[in-house]
Protein backbone atom coordinates (compact mmCIF):
# COMPACT_ATOMS: atom_id res chain seq x y z
CA UNK A 1 0.00 0.00 0.00
CA UNK A 2 2.40 2.83 1.06
CA UNK A 3 4.07 1.67 -2.24
CA UNK A 4 1.54 2.47 -4.39
CA UNK A 5 1.07 5.65 -2.97
CA UNK A 6 4.65 6.58 -3.47
CA UNK A 7 4.38 5.95 -7.42
CA UNK A 8 1.60 8.49 -8.00
CA UNK A 9 3.89 10.96 -6.16
CA UNK A 10 7.10 10.41 -7.95
CA UNK A 11 5.27 10.74 -11.02
CA UNK A 12 3.93 14.04 -10.14
CA UNK A 13 7.22 15.34 -8.70
CA UNK A 14 8.55 13.82 -12.12
CA UNK A 15 5.83 15.75 -13.93
CA UNK A 16 6.13 19.21 -12.21
CA UNK A 17 10.01 18.98 -13.17
CA UNK A 18 9.69 18.81 -16.43
CA UNK A 19 7.21 21.15 -17.14
CA UNK A 20 9.33 23.66 -15.24
CA UNK A 21 12.14 23.12 -17.30
CA UNK A 22 10.08 22.98 -20.73
CA UNK A 23 8.98 26.37 -19.51
CA UNK A 24 12.30 27.52 -18.42
CA UNK A 25 13.46 26.62 -21.73
CA UNK A 26 10.62 28.56 -23.51
CA UNK A 27 11.63 31.94 -21.54
CA UNK A 28 15.16 31.70 -22.93
CA UNK A 29 14.18 30.98 -26.58
CA UNK A 30 12.22 34.34 -26.12
CA UNK A 31 14.31 38.11 -26.04
CA UNK A 32 12.85 40.57 -24.30
CA UNK A 33 12.45 43.98 -25.90
CA UNK A 34 15.48 46.03 -25.96
CA UNK A 35 14.50 49.36 -24.47
CA UNK A 36 15.71 52.34 -26.44
CA UNK A 37 18.24 54.05 -23.24
CA UNK A 38 19.48 56.38 -25.32
CA UNK A 39 17.97 59.40 -24.11
CA UNK A 40 18.15 58.40 -20.29
CA UNK A 41 22.26 57.72 -20.76
CA UNK A 42 23.78 60.59 -20.05
CA UNK A 43 25.87 62.29 -23.28
CA UNK A 44 29.73 61.22 -22.97
CA UNK A 45 30.26 63.39 -26.35
CA UNK A 46 33.59 64.58 -26.52
CA UNK A 47 32.68 67.90 -27.98
CA UNK A 48 30.78 68.32 -24.33
CA UNK A 49 33.91 67.76 -22.34
CA UNK A 50 35.70 70.23 -24.71
CA UNK A 51 32.97 72.95 -23.61
CA UNK A 52 33.50 71.98 -20.08
CA UNK A 53 37.40 71.60 -20.04
CA UNK A 54 40.34 74.09 -18.76
CA UNK A 55 43.05 74.74 -20.22
CA UNK A 56 46.69 73.79 -19.82
CA UNK A 57 50.03 75.22 -21.58
CA UNK A 58 49.71 71.51 -23.38
CA UNK A 59 46.17 72.57 -24.80
CA UNK A 60 42.35 72.27 -23.91
CA UNK A 61 40.71 68.30 -22.86
CA UNK A 62 40.37 66.13 -25.11
CA UNK A 63 42.10 68.34 -27.30
CA UNK A 64 46.07 68.01 -27.35
CA UNK A 65 49.03 70.34 -28.68
CA UNK A 66 51.27 68.17 -30.92
CA UNK A 67 48.25 66.52 -32.25
CA UNK A 68 47.31 65.87 -36.04
CA UNK A 69 44.90 66.93 -37.83
CA UNK A 70 43.49 63.38 -37.87
CA UNK A 71 43.68 62.73 -34.30
CA UNK A 72 41.78 66.12 -33.37
CA UNK A 73 38.89 64.41 -35.64
CA UNK A 74 38.82 60.94 -33.64
CA UNK A 75 38.12 63.02 -30.16
CA UNK A 76 36.12 66.16 -31.80
CA UNK A 77 33.92 64.90 -34.95
CA UNK A 78 33.43 67.64 -37.33
CA UNK A 79 36.66 69.45 -36.52
CA UNK A 80 37.83 71.06 -39.95
CA UNK A 81 40.81 72.75 -41.56
CA UNK A 82 41.64 74.10 -44.21
CA UNK A 83 44.12 72.55 -47.00
CA UNK A 84 45.97 75.55 -46.43
CA UNK A 85 46.70 74.79 -42.56
CA UNK A 86 47.85 71.12 -43.71
CA UNK A 87 50.02 71.69 -46.22
CA UNK A 88 52.51 73.90 -44.47
CA UNK A 89 50.45 76.99 -43.69
CA UNK A 90 48.99 78.05 -41.10
CA UNK A 91 44.95 78.66 -40.18
CA UNK A 92 42.25 78.21 -37.70
CA UNK A 93 39.87 75.01 -36.74
CA UNK A 94 36.26 75.20 -37.13
CA UNK A 95 33.86 72.43 -36.17
CA UNK A 96 33.70 69.85 -34.01
CA UNK A 97 31.51 71.16 -31.50
CA UNK A 98 34.45 73.92 -30.49
CA UNK A 99 32.95 76.62 -27.91
CA UNK A 100 32.56 80.45 -28.68
CA UNK A 101 35.70 82.01 -27.77
CA UNK A 102 38.11 79.33 -28.05
CA UNK A 103 40.39 79.47 -31.62
CA UNK A 104 42.81 76.43 -32.36
CA UNK A 105 45.38 77.28 -34.50
CA UNK A 106 46.85 73.94 -37.16
CA UNK A 107 50.07 74.76 -39.01
CA UNK A 108 51.22 72.09 -40.75
CA UNK A 109 48.70 69.44 -40.32
CA UNK A 110 49.03 70.04 -36.28
CA UNK A 111 47.68 71.66 -33.32
CA UNK A 112 49.97 73.50 -32.14
CA UNK A 113 47.87 76.86 -30.06
CA UNK A 114 45.01 76.91 -28.24
CA UNK A 115 43.47 81.11 -28.17
CA UNK A 116 40.61 82.01 -25.63
CA UNK A 117 39.13 85.46 -25.75
CA UNK A 118 35.63 84.41 -23.34
CA UNK A 119 35.70 84.71 -19.42
CA UNK A 120 33.88 81.20 -19.59
CA UNK A 121 36.99 79.37 -20.31
CA UNK A 122 39.47 79.13 -17.60
CA UNK A 123 43.17 77.66 -17.28
CA UNK A 124 43.80 74.45 -15.24
CA UNK A 125 44.54 77.21 -12.25
CA UNK A 126 41.79 79.16 -12.38
CA UNK A 127 43.01 82.24 -14.36
CA UNK A 128 40.69 83.84 -16.62
CA UNK A 129 39.87 86.33 -19.59
CA UNK A 130 38.82 89.57 -17.37
CA UNK A 131 40.93 89.04 -14.38
CA UNK A 132 43.46 91.77 -12.92
CA UNK A 133 47.27 91.65 -13.44
CA UNK A 134 47.82 90.67 -9.81
CA UNK A 135 45.87 87.93 -9.93
CA UNK A 136 47.28 86.33 -12.62
CA UNK A 137 50.15 87.11 -10.93
CA UNK A 138 49.31 85.72 -7.84
CA UNK A 139 48.17 82.31 -9.17
CA UNK A 140 51.47 81.81 -10.90
CA UNK A 141 54.08 83.25 -9.13
CA UNK A 142 57.29 82.26 -10.01
CA UNK A 143 56.25 80.92 -13.03
CA UNK A 144 55.07 83.86 -14.93
CA UNK A 145 57.69 86.32 -16.40
CA UNK A 146 56.39 89.76 -18.26
CA UNK A 147 57.39 91.43 -21.62
CA UNK A 148 55.70 94.48 -22.61
CA UNK A 149 53.60 93.92 -25.11
CA UNK A 150 54.86 94.52 -29.39
CA UNK A 151 51.59 96.99 -29.84
CA UNK A 152 50.13 98.40 -26.32
CA UNK A 153 53.27 98.18 -24.37
CA UNK A 154 51.22 96.48 -21.59
CA UNK A 155 52.63 93.92 -19.67
CA UNK A 156 52.20 89.87 -21.65
CA UNK A 157 52.42 87.50 -18.64
CA UNK A 158 53.85 84.53 -19.69
CA UNK A 159 53.72 81.25 -17.64
CA UNK A 160 55.67 78.07 -17.78
CA UNK A 161 54.47 74.63 -17.88
CA UNK A 162 53.60 73.20 -14.78
CA UNK A 163 56.05 70.53 -15.57
CA UNK A 164 59.11 71.39 -14.52
CA UNK A 165 61.38 69.42 -17.28
CA UNK A 166 59.16 71.02 -19.97
CA UNK A 167 60.60 74.21 -21.91
CA UNK A 168 58.72 73.85 -25.22
CA UNK A 169 55.02 74.76 -23.79
CA UNK A 170 53.87 78.04 -22.35
CA UNK A 171 50.28 80.21 -21.17
CA UNK A 172 50.71 84.07 -22.31
CA UNK A 173 47.99 86.31 -21.33
CA UNK A 174 47.55 89.80 -22.85
CA UNK A 175 46.52 92.54 -20.45
CA UNK A 176 45.47 96.21 -20.58
CA UNK A 177 44.62 98.53 -18.14
CA UNK A 178 45.89 95.83 -15.48
CA UNK A 179 43.31 93.20 -16.92
CA UNK A 180 43.68 90.17 -18.79
CA UNK A 181 41.94 90.42 -22.83
CA UNK A 182 42.67 87.21 -23.75
CA UNK A 183 45.02 84.58 -23.50
CA UNK A 184 46.65 81.65 -25.77
CA UNK A 185 48.78 78.44 -25.12
CA UNK A 186 50.78 75.72 -26.93
CA UNK A 187 53.97 75.28 -27.91
CA UNK A 188 56.69 77.48 -29.15
CA UNK A 189 57.73 79.16 -31.67
CA UNK A 190 53.46 79.54 -32.14
CA UNK A 191 52.42 80.37 -28.92
CA UNK A 192 54.64 83.38 -29.50
CA UNK A 193 53.22 84.79 -32.79
CA UNK A 194 51.79 87.95 -31.61
CA UNK A 195 49.77 88.20 -35.14
CA UNK A 196 48.85 84.34 -34.98
CA UNK A 197 48.49 83.29 -38.12
CA UNK A 198 48.74 86.31 -40.35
Amino acid sequence: MALALARPHARLKRTAIALALISLTACQGRESPRRDTSASVPSTDTTQRAVAASVTAEGIDPLRVGMTVAQARAVLPGFDVSKEAMSGGCDYASGGGLPAGLGVMIEDGIVVRIEVDTSSIPTAEGARVGDSEAKVRSIYGSRLTASPNKYTDEPDLTVRSAAPADSTHEIIFETLKGKVIRYRAGKLPQVRYVEGCA
